[in-house]
């Protein structure tokens, strides 16, 4: 199925995203990335693990390290005219999905599941939303694809869990909910966020509270 993504404006604060604080944003929405990969050691997750965390910040354009100027170079560049714009992404712990399989029916095989949240400013659609978890899966791609990984780690397929996009409630509505409850709210013709068991806390960024399933 082809489907008509547009196009996404990065307008990232850099600063932010490197020092794990919510950038500024008007929205946040949440999404769920399955990696099928075979590995000969558990050890090698979490260097996967930084992995996507450094792609986060690649495909917003902000340097991995604060002395990287090119980056922020190519962040002036950024059109901002449009009315939608990505502010950057907070990536949660990579852990092994116990209830998904390998779709690629590979030898040793593991699905290792990571959650995140996608921050935007403006009237983002279904579709916007869609794009935004589209360009981290990309990113996300091409940093395995280094002989650097490569070594240690085969990743068959990366794809988003369709099931986990939904928007997250205004954070003093999160932080109002008991522990256990469902959040989650349909965008366009995205499922919302269901089936949650407990709040699953990103432990690299600010301990902001995304609600998704750790399975």
């Amino acid at each position: 199925e082809v489907v008509d993504c547009p196009l996404v404006i990065l307008d990232p604060d850099c600063d932010a995203l490197q020092s794990g604080i919510t950038p500024s944003s008007d929205g946040t929405a949440v999404a769920a990335l399955n990696l099928e990969i075979t590995t000969t050691s558990e050890i090698n997750i979490k260097q996967i693990d930084s992995a996507i965390d450094e792609a986060a910040l690649i495909v917003m354009r902000c340097p991995i390290h604060r002395d990287d100027r090119e980056f922020r170079k190519l962040n002036g560049l950024q059109n901002t005219t449009t009315r939608v714009t990505l502010n950057g992404y907070a990536v949660g712990e990579l852990r092994r999905a116990s209830r998904v399989t390998c779709t690629m029916r590979k030898e040793n095989c593991t699905v290792y599941q990571t959650p995140f949240n996608m921050y935007y400013s403006g009237n983002a659609t279904a579709e916007y939303i869609h794009s935004f978890a589209l360009g981290l899966q990309g990113a996300i791609k091409r940093k395995l694809d280094d002989d650097k990984y490569r070594e240690i780690v085969t990743v068959h397929t990366a794809y988003i869990d369709d099931s986990s996009l939904g928007l997250i409630p205004p954070k003093t509505f999160v932080r109002n909910l008991p522990v256990g409850a469902i959040v989650g709210i349909a965008i366009g013709g995205l499922a919302p966020v269901v089936g949650v068991i407990g709040f699953l806390y990103l432990r690299k960024r600010t301990g902001s509270i995304i609600p998704f399933s750790k399975e």
